[in-house]
């Protein structure tokens, strides 16, 4: 007995660990399998948690009387308006001879291509729930995971991207693009973690396609 105990204060004088006993004195808390000890953990949680009970206070029920009109400006962010208006502009712009119209729309699609994947990547690897699923939205359908925002990211790329070329219309863009973000809050089919992220990521896209193109 009193060798093991002058071999563990040799362990404890070397900074080492104690020695395993049959009893488990001494050790850490063995980790649960397909766990890990990560530090942090309880505060990303919380920051979740917030993030859940500021969407509840913000959503706005369908009886509403301005859900459909939040639900209208939700919609501003489709890709399908958006890449119409980006068409329009480019054949403007070859109309006009503008050349300086089609860079900007070649720029926002590769900054539109970067902010998307990434948007994905991060979609599918965190598979965060939406906070409703209310029917009647096409995109909620085939793209059932919140986190980002995929409309918030499509609408800070747009902004921050115009933003470059022409400030007047892209401070525009800016504003439209957290009108929709809010929106999509309001009518509960995004938390505003996913809104904020989703804006972080299309203009960081938007800038670092800029720099790429020498801007």
């Amino acid at each position: 007995m009193a060798g093991r105990q002058g071999a563990q204060s040799e362990r404890a004088r070397a900074g080492l660990p104690p020695r395993r006993s049959g009893d488990g004195r001494g050790q850490t808390a063995p980790v649960p399998p397909g766990q890990t000890r990560t530090r942090g953990a309880g505060g990303v949680k919380r920051l979740s948690d917030w993030d859940a009970a500021l969407s509840r206070r913000l959503a706005l029920s369908p009886e509403h009387p301005r859900w459909q009109l939040a639900a209208r400006v939700a919609h501003l962010g489709d890709g399908n308006l958006v890449f119409a208006l980006l068409a329009a502009m480019y054949a403007a712009g070859w109309l006009f001879d503008r050349p300086r119209w089609r860079a900007v729309v070649v720029a926002v699609l590769a900054s539109l291509l970067a902010s998307f994947l990434v948007v994905v990547a991060i979609k599918y690897t965190l598979r965060r729930q939406r906070p409703r699923d209310p029917t009647g939205f096409i995109s909620i359908r085939f793209d059932k995971y919140s986190f980002p925002s995929g409309h918030s990211a499509r609408m800070g790329t747009l902004a921050v991207a115009v933003l470059f070329f022409h400030p007047p219309l892209g401070w525009l863009l800016v504003a439209l693009a957290l009108l929709v973000g809010a929106a999509r809050v309001f009518i509960g089919i995004h938390y505003p973690g996913d809104v904020l992220a989703g804006l972080v990521i299309g203009g960081t896209a938007a800038v670092l396609v800029r720099i790429a193109l020498g801007g």
